[in-house]
């Protein structure tokens, strides 16, 4: 019987992302009612996790399913079933009026199958025995920044220029000045932003710069606006 050392020699670093962003996401897809499935189709599918475990582990059928597991770093079928089922749960109560998917909860909670249980009680006993009894967090409602703090806003020179007939020398030299004048800097971070469009190509990029971080991420098929728009949020989420 192979030892656990000896398959790690066979098993490469292509295998493991494999085993988790391919064989397991295709067991598990919509998996949480499986949480009260019969015993026959729970075994059924470690069967499948098995074999496939074997294949990408190259073990042979003897192996016990322990070390492919720890070779893997993959968890029981049974234990992700029941993972994304609770995982679902909380997902669900913290949807408003959640409980009026059920004509009657309290009805609800000891109603059973004929041959199983349903999803709501599952998942119930399984907190239960889990000691999984936390309440859960109100959600934020989503408010406007606007309405929450003022901001100065200025897009004006100073000056009455045209762009057109403007050398692009001085408009920078305007837009720094008046940047001083607004945004001192230390009190101010400045971020600079700007979206372009390849010349020849259908493809859009933005860049991000400032004096703590920097980026260009390409936006793809787009606009020199999608280029915009994507600088922005590239700096919104670098700033949470």
């Amino acid at each position: 019987m192979p030892r656990v050392d000896d398959l790690i020699v066979h098993y490469n670093s292509t295998d493991k992302p494999c085993s988790k962003l391919i064989i397991l996401p295709l067991l598990t897809y919509c998996s949480e009612p499986l949480v009260v499935a019969g015993e026959n189709v729970l075994i059924s599918l470690e069967k499948i996790q098995n074999q496939s475990l074997r294949t990408v582990a190259g073990a042979v059928k003897s192996t016990p399913i322990d070390a492919m597991l720890m070779l893997t770093g993959d968890k029981p079928l049974r234990t992700v079933i029941q993972e994304k089922a609770l995982i679902l749960w909380e997902k669900i109560i913290r949807i408003p009026r959640c409980f009026s998917l059920w004509n009657e909860v309290k009805q609800d909670l000891t109603r059973n199958l004929k041959t199983q249980m349903g999803f709501l009680q599952g998942v119930l006993q399984l907190k239960i025995s889990h000691d999984l009894n936390h309440e859960p967090e109100l959600r934020i409602p989503p408010q406007n920044p606007v309405h929450l703090k003022s901001f100065c806003i200025n897009l004006d020179l100073g000056q009455k220029i045209t762009k057109s007939n403007t050398d692009t020398s001085i408009l920078r030299a305007l837009a720094l000045e008046m940047l001083n004048i607004l945004y001192p800097d230390p009190e101010w971070l400045r971020i600079f932003t700007d979206g372009s469009l390849l010349s020849d190509s259908p493809n859009g990029g933005a860049g991000v710069f400032s004096e703590i971080f920097s980026s260009y991420p390409p936006v793809g098929r787009g606009t020199a606006f999608d280029g915009e728009i994507a600088a922005i949020r590239t700096v919104l989420s670098q700033l949470q």
